[in-house]
């Protein structure tokens, strides 16, 4: 299956990505998470979960890291299969978000 393109760049503050992702077909919500937890992504559901407490530049970050989740239809980042794909999450959102250089 081929991962879904998010249209995500580097200037897009948490509330801009936050009013995409509505319009994706993933929930997108905010509760008080355990310590040390930024963002859940949960594939049965379809729903991400972003940490309440964090600042909003916490939160861009942890709402695009869950959505890179999403968009490729990950559903678990446990074992080397889980490492692989976090390895991958965590190079597309800084992709995303790290504007490159001219």
């Amino acid at each position: 299956m081929e991962p879904y393109s998010l249209a995500i760049t580097p200037h897009m503050t948490y509330g801009q990505i936050r009013r995409y992702a509505e319009s994706l077909p993933v929930t997108v919500c905010s509760a008080q998470l355990p310590e040390n937890v930024q963002g859940v992504f949960n594939g049965m559901l379809s729903t991400i979960i972003v940490d309440r407490a964090m600042t909003y530049t916490m939160k861009r970050c942890a709402l695009t890291h869950e959505l890179v989740h999403w968009a490729h239809g990950d559903d678990s980042c446990n074992g080397i299969m889980g490492a692989r794909m976090e390895q991958r999450t965590r190079r597309e959102t800084a992709a995303l978000l790290i504007p490159r250089i001219e």
